[in-house]
């Protein structure tokens, strides 16, 4: 059921042609729900370009900063596999911020138990 808005006008006589009507809608329909979530996978996506395009700008400085204190990466010293490894930890930390899933996230979380919750004070020696 729509409800009828009639706009007001200075003469009568055109107060209720059909230029001045707003229909508003009453319910969602199916095809703006489909809009909504084409809308909210479009945000998702471009959520996701924006993380990979700051991990591509990020690890590029990370490996300068690397050669720049000599550490370089050559077929001999090179894990491939590790490298990967870091690129999808560091995307899974910036999906995560986003609030995007990422198949890490969980590993992490398997993986690591943090004993202490207590925060370490900077400055402060623990073996004291």
């Amino acid at each position: 059921m729509n409800k009828t808005l009639v706009l007001p006008e200075d003469d009568e006589a055109t107060a209720n042609t059909a230029s001045n009507v707003i229909q508003l809608p009453t319910r969602i329909t199916d095809i703006e729900f489909a809009n909504i979530e084409n809308s909210r996978n479009l945000i998702i996506e471009k959520k996701k370009e924006y993380c990979d395009e700051v991990l591509e700008y990020s690890l590029e400085h990370f490996f300068n900063c690397l050669d720049g204190f000599g550490i370089k990466f050559d077929n001999n010293r090179m894990n491939a596999k590790q490298l990967v490894m870091l690129e999808e930890i560091c995307q899974a930390i910036l999906y995560q911020y986003y609030g995007i899933e990422h198949p890490f996230q969980n590993i992490a979380e398997e993986l690591i138990s943090v004993v202490d919750d207590e925060p370490i004070e900077e400055g402060v020696d623990e073996d004291e």
